[in-house]
């Protein structure tokens, strides 16, 4: 499965220092790890090998981005924070690429932390044959008293009618997929739009979407669990994305839930 995720490298870390931004990445190389079975990698043990500078207990995880193959899509990942657990997410690759290190033959995975906080163990969980090659995590700087008060007298706060009106949109359809009647298949929507937001919604039987990915008109690819999973008809699934981006394209693996019909889900976006 190629996926353009090379964007994601130049991030390196960033901002770890005091005063400066508190919203930061790190990444921790892996350099192909094969992880086999049953698997916990201990991100704040990792995190302190690379960054022994970096104080954990300031820091608050927002997101984990695996950048990983298996091999014949037998894989999964999860992130656990502290007690929370988020579902699994399947780790595609194909056996023919399997031992091919090119970066486009990895998958690109971003995990978001859904948990209330960050406080006790940061784990990767892994299952079956997962080879890794990078785990970008997002973490930002918890703010003192002293950051927020110094943070509300700032430059950035405006006089209140001053502030920036919320940004304008419309929500129009944006097409419809059509499942294979037998498994799981690639179905792909065009879209050359300006957008903020995706909905999906099954119009007719249950759908499984066991892959959803966003192509930009830049060429770069955003993988979109939010909209992965079971959708039973009428159920609901949106994404939404950093700011207005320009995009070409959704793609998503899906199946229907009846062996022998297909199912229908309809695309909605957010577009200037």
């Amino acid at each position: 499965m190629k996926v353009n995720i090379s964007q994601w490298f130049v991030v390196g870390l960033l901002s770890i220092f005091a005063g400066q931004a508190l919203a930061h990445k790190a990444t921790l190389k892996f350099n192909d790890q094969l992880f086999q079975g049953d698997n916990v990698i201990r991100l704040k043990q990792k995190l302190k090998q690379h960054y022994p500078q970096l104080d954990l207990r300031q820091q608050t995880l927002k997101s984990a981005y695996v950048i990983a193959k298996s091999r014949s899509n037998n894989g999964n990942v999860r992130l656990r924070v502290g007690d929370y657990t988020t579902t699994k997410t399947l780790v595609y690759g194909r056996s023919y690429n399997y031992n091919n290190p090119q970066l486009q033959t990895f998958d690109g995975i971003k995990i978001a932390n859904t948990a209330k906080n960050s406080r006790g163990r940061w784990q990767l969980i892994t299952q079956g044959a997962v080879k890794i090659h990078k785990i970008v995590l997002e973490l930002e700087k918890k703010k003192s008293t002293y950051q927020q008060s110094t943070y509300q007298q700032s430059t950035y706060q405006q006089p209140s009618h001053q502030q920036p009106a919320p940004a304008a949109g419309t929500w129009i359809s944006g097409g419809a997929f059509k499942s294979s009647k037998h498994g799981a298949d690639k179905r792909t929507v065009t879209i050359n739009k300006n957008i903020n937001e995706l909905q999906i919604k099954a119009s007719k039987r249950t759908s499984y979407i066991e892959k959803a990915s966003l192509e930009m008109n830049s060429g770069f690819t955003l993988r979109l669990p939010a909209l992965e999973g079971r959708l039973s008809k009428g159920d609901v699934k949106n994404a939404k994305l950093k700011g207005w981006r320009q995009v070409k394209r959704l793609t998503l693996v899906m199946k229907s839930g009846r062996w022998g019909k297909r199912s229908y889900v309809q695309l909605y976006v957010h577009k200037k």
